[in-house]
């Protein structure tokens, strides 16, 4: 009797402890936008104005550029969506094509496409670009997570997978 005591006082002081540790941190941004609205927390789409709108509102918000003819764009859509039903942080896509693109150059100066390739992740805060992800660092949800992670949250305690404890 004494060791499943032992046993279960030692669990339990475990999963304490390791609830103290993911949840002592919080969002880096004031204005992110939480996945909460979404049940099945999924990568959310949007449009170019939905998106210049977020943005112009000085939310915090991750967008993923991204194009239907890229097998790269695929592999970091995936990635995305492992990230978006893990975490609480809303994370967004954005279909790029001609016009989207016309539409970024003329109007929403905050982004020169000339610099980027698809797929990238933008991250923007207070109406400006704030940091972005390109290429190979998309393309797995470790990678992505190891990079993404500290730019959202405090710490990289705040939303550990409580499988990996």
């Amino acid at each position: 009797m004494y060791n499943l005591t032992m046993k279960h006082k030692f669990t339990c002081l475990f999963f304490l402890s390791a609830l103290a540790i993911t949840s002592c941190s919080q969002l880096k941004s004031n204005t992110a936008i939480h996945s909460l609205m979404s049940k099945d927390r999924n990568v959310i789409e949007l449009s170019v104005g939905e998106m210049a709108n977020l943005v112009e509102h000085n939310y915090g918000v991750s967008i993923l550029f991204y194009s239907l003819q890229c097998s790269y764009c695929d592999k970091a859509r995936e990635s995305l969506k492992e990230m978006a039903k893990k975490y609480d942080y809303a994370l967004f896509q954005l279909e790029m094509n001609r016009q989207v693109e016309e539409y970024i150059q003329e109007d929403f100066k905050q982004v020169n496409l000339s610099l980027y390739h698809y797929p990238t992740l933008f991250l923007f805060e207070n109406n400006e670009l704030s940091y972005y992800i390109d290429n190979e660092n998309l393309l797995n949800y470790s990678s992505l997570r190891r990079i993404l992670i500290p730019q959202l949250f405090e710490t990289e305690t705040f939303y550990q997978d409580i499988n990996n404890l």
